[in-house]
């Protein structure tokens, strides 16, 4: 299993795991503005932690907090 703790500014963290698939995607410069994304696969289920559009000076804090060295 793999497993982020995401805080956006002053929020309190999102916690992702996944045993299949976690991905965090900072879209920056694109025509629809710039976001966040963190989101992964359950077995068959789309999961979505955290969708924002980012906005300039916002701070994001990206920590590992678990890995299951089997996986590796």
């Amino acid at each position: 299993m793999i497993g982020y703790e995401i805080a956006i500014n002053d929020q309190s963290p999102v916690v992702v795991t996944s045993p299949d698939v976690a991905v965090v995607m900072v879209h920056s410069n694109c025509s629809f503005g710039d976001s966040i994304y963190v989101g992964g696969l359950n077995t068959s289920r789309r999961i979505v932690w955290v969708d924002e559009k980012l906005k300039l000076g916002d701070r994001v804090r990206l920590k590992k907090v678990l890995e299951d060295e089997n996986l590796i």
